[in-house]
């Protein structure tokens, strides 16, 4: 799973890929042995401690943040986040989707097209909760915005962690410039959290091969 995940961020461009790792990271180190590095949460206290473990890590200007456990996400929808980011000047791009069923998902409150909310699924009101466009949990923007934000951040809710998603509550409070960049493809962000969703994963992958293969095969394709 996540070799897909390290293909296409070095597909987008990305010259340095970081592994957050934890307990089983010497399985994880045999895969794929010097070819990324590698930041050790040593205890597993949030997606925002996760983060902030492999940015500190980091060398570069400019940080991709991307989720293990999504494998199809593809490489151009990485680079529409990249230039989306870079046009609109933007302190922090994220990417959005609307799902069929978004379910559990932290929706994205607009107003006149802009972001101006993030409201976790159990927090939703109804009306919110009919809201579509979901936050995928893929981050863009400039190591040291993320450091010092995630910095601010606190544990202060029901499972005591630090959440990558209040970054942009943070952001959005001190007025700075942040993007959703939306798609409707929501293959490309089925998490995997059950088995149910790897075999569903599984069935788009041999999908996409065949019609692949198809289309090589296909004469003036």
């Amino acid at each position: 799973m996540l070799s897909f995940v390290v293909e296409t961020a070095q597909l987008a461009g990305s010259s340095e890929v970081v592994l957050v790792v934890g307990k089983q990271a010497d399985r994880v180190k045999k895969i794929f042995k010097r070819s990324v590095v590698y930041a050790r949460q040593p205890v597993p206290l949030g997606t925002g401690d996760a983060a902030q473990h492999g940015i500190q890590k980091a060398k570069h200007r400019n940080i991709l943040v991307l989720n293990g456990d999504i494998p199809l996400l593809q490489h151009d929808t990485i680079q529409k986040i990249i230039q989306s980011h870079q046009k609109k000047n933007a302190d922090l791009t994220f990417l959005s989707c609307d799902m069929k069923d978004p379910f559990g998902y932290g929706r994205v409150i607009r107003k006149k097209n802009n972001v101006t909310a993030i409201v976790e699924h159990r927090d939703a009101t109804a009306q919110q909760r009919r809201i579509r466009e979901i936050n995928v949990g893929v981050y863009y923007g400039k190591k040291t915005m993320f450091l010092n934000s995630l910095g601010r951040i606190s544990t202060n809710n029901d499972q005591k962690e630090l959440y990558l998603t209040d970054v942009v509550h943070l952001l959005l409070k001190r007025k700075k410039r942040v993007i959703g960049v939306k798609i409707t493809d929501d293959d490309q962000v089925q998490g995997i959290n059950t088995k149910r969703q790897l075999v569903a994963v599984q069935k788009i992958v041999k999908h996409r091969r065949f019609m692949d293969k198809k289309q090589q095969e296909t004469p003036g394709a």
